[in-house]
Formats: structure tokens, C-alpha cells, sequence
């Protein structure tokens, strides 16, 4: 068994991502301690899926897994850059639950099951939950310290996302984000694609997916102290 980790508070951001074509998506999410270091981070990817609902996620799983890993918590503070979440937990999401889970025009809920996950987190939780808005796709010279990690969190959505469109890597639930990991998966990742490059088109959709890696890539290579 994982020995816990002592803290008594702690910032974590969350993020999703999605594509239409095809409809899948990714979350991620990353701890943050008090002096602004990062302590875990931890994606995960679903099929079928939208925006919110990976959004609703990464905050959901993010709950979840500092029960499992921290010991003595008292405070977690969110920070998201969707309005969808951070409006539905502070706002709507009492009033939904007294009107049987439906909305003043007396629709359903959407994405209803995690909602109802979300509630009975806020119900039941040992440690205090704040959840805030974040501006999101800063600039990286922002002089909000907060950028920098709403920034990581997009990134690893983004990655757990994109890791759907690869044969080799399986769908995944919420897993720890490892470097030496991410550098095998898009070793593999690139050497199928060389494979299947044969027009231009095709090429330069591959060119994009690699400014993408890059830029996760460097991000991650500069926190190991690689770069």
C-alpha cells in the first residue's frame, strides 16, 4: 500500500478537452502545493464523450484521488477555467437537487450522473472544497501565477485526449502522469505514424500533432529539471 502524503492544504487544477471528429475526450488534473510546486499530476480519457463532461470529470476524479494519496487534508482549493462547473457547484447545483435533479425550464441535468457523484463528494467530504474560476489559454508571460498550472492541467487533457487517437495507447482512467512514460508513448506514436504517411495532407496533420507534443513535452522536460 501507497504511504499517504501530510498536507494540510493544497491548490489543484483541473481542465478538459474534447474533438467532435471523432467525439473523444480527456481530463487532467494536477496538485499544487502551498509555495506553488507541483506534487501529482493525473489524466484519464473517455469515448463518445463532450467538453463539460470531461471537465465535470477531471474535478470529480481530482476529489477522489486526494482521499486516496493525502493524509491530515483540511483544504483543496479548484481552480477550473469552466464556467460550466464552477457556475453548476457554487450556484445550481442544490436548486437542481431539490427539483429532482431538473432544471427551471424542467429538463434533465445534463451529464446527471456525474453531477449526482459531484453532490454526494460535497455532501460527505472530510476536507474543505472551494472551487474557483481560472481565465484559461493565458499567455505564458501572464503575471498570474495561476496560468502557469491552468496551463499544465489543459496539457495533460489535451494528452489524454490525443492518446485516443493512437491504436497503441489504450483508453486510460485516471492515471498518474509519468515522463518517461509520455516519451515511450510518443516514441510508438511516431514510429506508426511514419508508417501511414503517404500525401501531404496526411503529413501535415502529423506535423501539427508533433508541435502539440512539443509543447507538452518542453513544459514537462523544464519541471524534471531536463531542460
Amino acid at each position: 500500500m501507497t504511504k499517504k502524503i501530510k498536507k494540510k492544504f493544497l491548490y489543484c487544477f483541473c481542465d478538459g478537452a474534447s474533438s467532435f471528429s471523432p467525439p473523444i475526450g480527456g481530463y487532467g488534473y494536477a496538485f499544487i502545493s502551498k509555495n506553488k510546486k507541483v506534487i501529482k499530476k493525473y489524466y484519464g480519457n473517455e469515448n463518445s464523450t463532450t467538453n463539460n463532461r470531461m471537465e465535470l470529470m477531471a474535478f470529480y476524479k481530482g476529489v477522489r484521488r486526494a482521499n486516496k494519496i493525502f493524509e491530515g487534508l483540511e483544504k483543496i482549493v479548484f481552480y477550473t477555467d469552466s464556467e460550466y462547473l464552477v457556475k453548476g457547484y457554487n450556484e445550481y447545483m442544490e436548486r437542481w437537487r431539490e427539483n429532482g435533479w431538473r432544471t427551471n425550464s424542467n429538463k434533465e441535468v445534463q451529464n446527471l450522473d456525474i453531477w449526482k457523484k459531484i453532490y454526494k463528494v460535497k455532501e460527505t467530504n472530510e476536507f474543505k472544497i472551494k472551487l474557483k474560476w481560472v481565465k484559461g489559454h493565458q499567455k505564458a508571460d501572464s503575471k498570474d501565477w495561476k496560468a502557469k498550472f491552468n496551463k499544465i492541467a489543459d496539457a495533460l487533457a489535451v494528452r489524454a485526449k490525443e492518446n485516443l487517437r493512437s491504436e497503441k495507447i489504450q483508453r486510460s482512467d485516471d492515471c498518474e502522469f509519468n515522463f518517461e512514460t509520455f516519451i515511450n508513448q510518443l516514441k510508438r506514436k511516431y514510429k506508426r505514424l511514419s508508417r501511414e504517411t503517404t500525401n501531404k495532407s496526411r503529413s501535415n496533420q502529423i506535423a501539427d500533432e508533433a508541435y502539440k507534443d512539443m509543447k507538452v513535452l518542453i513544459i514537462e522536460a523544464k519541471k524534471e529539471k531536463l531542460i
